[in-house]
């Protein structure tokens, strides 16, 4: 190789690293708790927001112009083992909603301790697509037929959710003063 030929790859080598890593639009959810989901985009979404309520997670924004998704709604059911004595077969779901205007989209996670779980889910059309828990951050990107667009989904499988923090310390604090009431309630009828 000549002189001028390797000086050639040199440059393009050091142009590919000065490039960047290639894009990675991404949104995690985990939700192993009675509780939020815990919801981390990539940074490379545009005007991320996020509407966490009880069990669900409505995250919208903009894709980065490198990532193209075709417009629609999808959706995918995350179903529990058979042997799954805590909860309904089907635990969860994730709609997404690309738009036909900027590459704009609207992704939803519901699991069955939110407030209309019943029927949101009922809501989805017949065929919808279902992906059995393995307690693992799972890749929806397939099911959802969102292309380099990767969603993950880390929901718990086949045990009772884990309560938060502060609702086991308020269970706790209650049972100790119930505890308490009757053990004085006993010294005041002797």
């Amino acid at each position: 190789m000549t002189r001028r030929a390797m000086r050639g790859v040199i440059v393009l080598a050091a142009l590919a690293l000065m490039a960047g890593p290639a894009v990675g639009a991404s949104i995690s959810i985990i939700d192993l708790l009675d509780a939020n989901p815990t919801v981390t985009p990539s940074t490379d979404l545009i005007g991320v927001t996020t509407n966490l309520t009880f069990e669900k997670a409505v995250i919208t924004g903009i894709l980065p112009s490198a990532v193209t998704v075709q417009p629609g709604t999808r959706s995918v059911i995350l179903t529990e083992p058979a042997s799954d004595p805590f909860g309904p077969r089907q635990s969860d779901f994730v709609t997404l909603i690309i738009g036909a205007t900027a590459p704009t989209f609207n992704l939803t996670f519901e699991s069955d301790g939110a407030a209309m779980f019943a029927s949101d889910i009922a809501a989805l059309p017949s065929g919808t697509p279902t992906v059995l828990e393995d307690g693992n951050a799972q890749n929806l990107s397939t099911p959802l037929n969102s292309g380099s667009f990767t969603i993950t989904v880390q929901s718990d499988v086949g045990t009772a959710e884990i309560p938060e923090p502060a609702s086991g310390l308020l269970l706790l604090t209650g049972l100790i003063l119930t505890g308490a009431g009757l053990s004085g309630r006993k010294k005041t009828e002797s």
